[in-house]
């Protein structure tokens, strides 16, 4: 795994890091300051021997150093303790005592230090003081010669009382929450590379192109103004999703010189995958570049384009194929070059209609006056509409969301279309965030601020440039110009006829 894998993964899996990190950070936090503070003190303890010549200092001197080992075992044991307890009257027992005290000393040396750690400095202070006198009357006990009278061989002095300290030992908040940090983001590193792992969900065009042996021909990034108003197109060229639509435009338009394909099914493996909304946007943007185009609203279940082109769908596909409406009288003009065939009614028999023989002469007949024909179908993997249309269109164009389809489903969704026989001619991956978007590129650079321009004249977008260049470009169908003009009559007067 190289580093911007890393950094991608990062950044997909940002927020169960920062939740594993949090939690770690808050039990830290807890941890530290719920704590009782812990004051620690000491006092210095010498031994030394009697002696009254060199040699026997000499000599006393290697006694000592050979005593303290085994008084550094002394010094923190019960005995010292209970001397502690009679000295100053503690509530506690010995072993309790002995259990705050502990003894260290160093090679060679003889000199041993006595240390207590309790929550109050002053009864630390007390303690040790307490422990080093009463470890002097035990080193002098037992250092007394038998049998006969005389002073002890081995003494023990204090050299420096304990003080109260003026600050704890413990906590240390800095300390333990340093290491709840580390430990979080370890600890949310792997939950996010593991999530990552075990994650199957459709996030890369890598991973569409693997399952679909089909081409990329379009990354629709997520865009929240999409809420307000979906014909990004329509709005104007400030949008990376626009500029994706037209994207798409380019791609299909260049997929097969010697076949191209004018009858496009648009659908995708599950609902919610944005295709109604890129269909929308992309019919927009074909008509804009001269082509005479025809949006059938073919998802007979929920059907959503007439609501984004501000049309009906009350009547359209449903009341031809029923016998009750011509074609001509159902077709509706959604701006330049672009017609709009509703689906209808909603019937009780979708996929029966959309499998029969009239609904492949309504595609010839369109076919014959528009240059494109896109269909939007429902998803793949609920209904069987699709799937009974596809043979119908010269090809399909699958949508598939970022970060919302399984791999599982997509692989269902092509066995599903090659099961028809249907002719994938590429996949676009849709909602894809600004982050991972990046990577497949950004068109925000391109455009120039419009209060930028030294003349104050306004600059030409693409929209009026894709229109100037379709005056230039004449339409391959005459009968395309059938739907087109302000003066076209509706619908209602159309069927009124």
């Amino acid at each position: 795994m190289s580093v911007n894998d890393v950094v991608v993964v990062v950044r997909r899996r940002w927020k169960e890091i920062g939740v594993v990190f949090g939690i770690c950070l808050l039990i830290g936090f807890a941890y530290t300051f719920s704590m009782t503070p812990i004051y620690l003190s000491q006092t210095t303890i010498y031994i030394t021997s009697q002696a009254d010549n060199t040699t026997q200092a000499y000599q006393g001197g290697l006694l000592s150093e050979q005593r303290v080992q085994s008084y550094s075992q002394l010094l923190a044991g019960e005995r010292v303790g209970q001397g502690v307890v009679e000295r100053l009257g503690l509530p506690e027992n010995a072993s309790q005592i002995a259990a705050k005290m502990s003894a260290s000393t160093q090679p060679d040396s003889v000199i041993l230090v006595l240390s207590v750690r309790d929550s109050d400095p002053a009864r630390s202070a007390a303690i040790a003081n307490a422990g080093a006198a009463s470890f002097s009357d035990l080193v002098a006990e037992l250092e007394q010669p038998i049998g006969r009278p005389g002073p002890p061989q081995v003494i023990a002095r204090v050299v420096q009382p304990a003080v109260p300290a003026a600050a704890p030992i413990e906590p240390r908040p800095a300390l333990y929450l340093g290491l709840a940090a580390v430990l979080g983001l370890i600890l949310g590193l792997g939950v996010g590379f593991l999530r990552d792992l075990l994650d199957t969900s459709v996030r890369s065009t890598d991973t569409v192109t693997n399952l679909t042996m089909a081409p990329i021909i379009g990354v629709m990034p997520k865009d929240s103004s999409i809420q307000d108003d979906a014909l990004t197109v329509r709005r104007g060229t400030q949008s990376t999703h626009a500029e994706a639509a037209r994207q798409i435009r380019t791609n299909l338009q260049f997929l097969s010189v010697d076949n191209p394909a004018r009858r496009v099914l648009v659908t995708s493996s599950v609902p919610a995958e944005g295709k109604t909304t890129s269909v929308c946007n992309l019919a927009l943007a074909i008509s804009a570049s001269g082509y005479s185009v025809c949006l059938v609203e073919a998802d007979l279940r929920r059907p959503k384009a007439g609501s984004y082109l501000g049309l009906t769908s009350d009547v359209g596909l449903t009341t031809i194929l029923a016998g009750r409406a011509e074609l001509k009288d159902v077709l509706q003009s959604a701006g330049d070059r672009l017609t709009f065939l509703g689906s209808g009614a909603v019937p009780p028999n979708p996929s029966e209609l959309l499998s029969s023989e009239r609904m492949q002469n309504v595609l010839d007949e369109l076919g014959a006056q528009f240059d494109y024909v896109l269909v939007d179908a429902p998803p793949l993997l609920p209904v069987s509409d699709a799937a009974a249309l596809a043979p119908a269109c010269d090809g399909v164009i699958l949508f598939c969301r970022h970060g919302l389809l399984k791999a599982q489903q997509l692989r269902a969704s092509v066995a599903i279309l090659a099961n028809v026989r249907a002719r994938l001619l590429g996949a676009v991956l849709t909602f894809v965030p600004k982050a991972d978007a990046r990577v497949y590129g950004q068109y925000d650079s391109y455009y120039s601020d419009p209060s930028a321009s030294s003349a104050g004249a306004p600059r030409p977008t693409a929209r009026s440039q894709d229109t100037q260049s379709a005056a230039r470009r004449p339409s391959p169908h005459r009968r395309a110009e059938v739907s087109d003009g302000a003066d076209a009559p509706t619908v209602e007067s159309r069927l009124g006829s």
